[in-house]
């Protein structure tokens, strides 16, 4: 096997422009391209990381819940009322975009409306980062994961927190 030839800049930079990278001038200096998704994948990133980082809480009863931890006071909830299946869903601020506070609550009006058939909680998620406001949210006793899904993509969500019992997964959508 012979050892690769390392390529020079120019090289690199030929053999990533015509695997479709762009190239950026700034300044007078031509900037590295970055490979397609690339950006996508940061923030995909960053964006999971922000929603591993946040607690999902009900009002009523006081739950607080965290991706990947066991919750007790849920399961013990979740067993009163009969069900296993839950997810926690809201409408608010579409793929990460802010929107006024009144065309949040009109989304999630319309998904409380889509959430009838299911026992629901109120609650809000509350990001350690306290730069993102809180978003107001529900806890839906006895959904499947496939209809969390759906309505998480019908309202634009880049992830739902989902569950059986007492633990939470993140389930990215986009």
């Amino acid at each position: 096997m012979e050892p690769q030839k390392k390529l020079s800049v120019a090289e690199t930079i030929a053999l990533l422009v015509a695997s479709g990278a762009k190239l950026v001038q700034k300044s007078g200096a031509f900037m590295m391209p970055v490979r397609r998704g690339y950006r996508e994948a940061v923030e995909r990133n960053r964006l999971q990381k922000a929603y591993l980082n946040t607690t999902y809480r009900v009002y009523e009863p006081a739950i607080a819940i965290r991706i990947d931890k066991e919750n007790h006071g849920l399961a013990a909830t979740l067993s009163q009322i009969g069900h296993t299946n839950w997810a926690y869903l809201t409408a608010w601020n579409p793929f990460s975009k802010q929107l006024t506070p009144e065309e949040n609550e009109t989304r999630n009006q319309q998904l409380l409306d889509d959430l009838k058939p299911f026992r629901v909680f109120n609650g809000e998620g509350i990001g350690d980062d306290s730069s993102w406001p809180p978003e107001r949210s529900f806890l839906v006793a006895g959904i499947h994961r496939e209809v969390a899904i759906y309505l998480g993509k019908k309202y634009k969500q880049n992830a739902i927190v989902v569950g059986q019992g007492a633990k939470a997964e993140l389930v990215m959508l986009k």
